[in-house]
């Protein structure tokens, strides 16, 4: 996964970008990525997009005036899916994600900006599944 900018500073819009894979690491075309703000009302909800010819899928998210700007961290519930399975019940992945936020200068705010991160400490950009 990546974002840009890495800090939220500001209320313009965050680009995230997910990757997704099966399980032997071959790129998947045409899963739809779904990234959900939480917790609720610090982002508008995006559209669900299909991921292209190499597994990236591009979401703009757009803060909300809720979203305190101070220390703290964005967090996304992502899921990405095969199109057309049921969304319970259909072949899918989902993740937890964090994407650091702070103000110039404030706590969190390192030089070249935070890394994006996953709750489980998975190193990869890679969203892994079956199908």
């Amino acid at each position: 996964m990546q974002f840009s900018p890495d800090l939220a500073r500001s209320r313009t819009p965050i680009t995230a970008r997910f990757h997704v894979s099966d399980t032997r690491g071959f790129s998947i075309s045409g899963a739809l990525v779904y990234a959900l703000g939480l917790p609720y009302g610090w982002v508008y909800p995006a559209a669900e997009t299909a991921t292209d010819g190499t597994g990236w899928a591009t979401v703009s998210l757009q803060l909300t005036r809720n979203m305190p700007l101070g220390p703290g961290d964005l967090v996304l519930f992502v899921r990405a899916r095969k199109p057309g399975d049921s969304i319970l019940a259909g072949v899918s992945t989902r993740r937890l994600v964090q994407e650091g936020s702070s103000k110039q200068g404030g706590p969190g705010s390192a030089a070249g900006g935070a890394r994006p991160r996953s709750f489980y400490g998975i190193a990869t950009c890679a969203m892994t599944c079956c199908w």
